[in-house]
């Protein structure tokens, strides 16, 4: 993960999700809090290029929403 996410402040690693297949990553999401209060934004939402097409980012995006909305987000952005 870039390292200008990981240092900010306001990084939160309970925002920032892996989906492993075979305890290798296959898929990886981050969420951060974006300038606006309740606001967020999606900066990654990926897969290995293998798996695109085969549920893996909607799996992804499940839960980075699910944690958004737990988080109380009024807004996200990608």
């Amino acid at each position: 993960m870039k390292k200008e996410f990981i240092d900010r402040k306001d990084f939160d690693p309970d925002g920032f999700f892996f989906i492993t297949y075979r305890s290798s990553p296959i898929g990886l999401a981050l969420a951060l809090p974006d300038t606006t209060e309740g606001s967020y934004k999606i900066p990654f939402l990926t897969a290995i290029p293998k798996y695109y097409g085969k549920g893996v980012e909607s799996c992804l995006m499940a839960l980075v929403l699910t944690y958004l909305i737990k988080k109380g987000a009024k807004s996200v952005s990608f």
